[in-house]
């Protein structure tokens, strides 16, 4: 048996809320909620819910995303415009074959499907967070 004292690591205030905020994310977790522990833009550890953290709930590593909800409009705004773009030169030219162009509006048309999907999730979140005084996630800085 090992007799020496066990020592524990010193923590700073700042480390022990952040552990606090830890465990009561893991408590609801284990309760069954879908909670995630995020720093916020003010840099403050905060347990956001799924609907909350909106895009910044997804974790993704190697590619970049647009998680600012103005970035998100800005992206709506040029999806939306290649889109129209594209039908009108489809219903513009009176040629026998469009086929390219209509596979071109199918897949635009599903990017801009999507774009309005994460743009939905994002402006449902901003009130949410607004509701309860919360401010924006920061993307990948979740730690549960």
């Amino acid at each position: 048996m090992d007799d020496r004292a066990r020592v524990r690591p010193v923590l700073t205030p700042a480390q022990e809320r952040d552990q606090a905020i830890l465990d009561a994310a893991a408590a609801r977790r284990a309760a069954g909620e879908k909670v995630r522990a995020l720093r916020g833009a003010d840099g403050v550890l905060r347990i956001y819910t799924k609907a909350e953290a909106g895009p910044a709930w997804t974790r993704s590593t190697s590619s970049r995303a647009v998680f600012a909800l103005s970035g998100q409009l800005v992206l709506f705004a040029i999806i939306s415009a290649l889109l129209a773009l594209m039908v009108a030169m489809v219903v513009g030219t009176a040629s026998s074959d469009p086929g390219a162009a209509i596979v071109g509006i199918v897949v635009v048309g599903a990017v801009w499907i999507a774009s309005v999907v994460v743009l939905i999730r994002s402006l449902v979140a901003a009130r949410l967070r607004r509701r309860r005084g919360l401010p924006a996630p920061l993307p990948h800085s979740d730690h549960l």
